[in-house]
C-alpha cells in the first residue's frame, strides 16, 4: 500500500511538472502577445469609411 501511494505521488508530481512546463511557455506567449497588441494602434478609418458608404438601413446591427 505504502508503496503504491508513493508510485501515485511520483505520478503526480510528474504530471503536475508537465503540465507546468507545458503552460509557462504558452502564458509566456500570450502575454508577449496581448502586449504586442495592446502597443499596436489598430486603424479603424477603413471600415468606418466603409459602414458610411453603406445605406443606412434599419436592419444595420451597428448603427451608432
Amino acid at each position: 500500500m505504502l508503496a503504491f501511494l508513493a508510485q501515485l505521488r511520483a505520478g503526480v508530481r510528474l504530471l503536475l511538472f508537465c503540465s507546468l512546463s507545458f503552460m509557462l511557455p504558452v502564458m509566456k506567449l500570450t502575454c508577449l502577445l496581448s502586449k504586442r497588441e495592446s502597443s499596436l494602434q489598430f486603424d479603424v478609418a477603413p471600415a468606418r469609411q466603409y459602414r458610411d458608404s453603406m445605406p443606412a438601413s434599419s436592419d444595420q446591427p451597428f448603427m451608432s
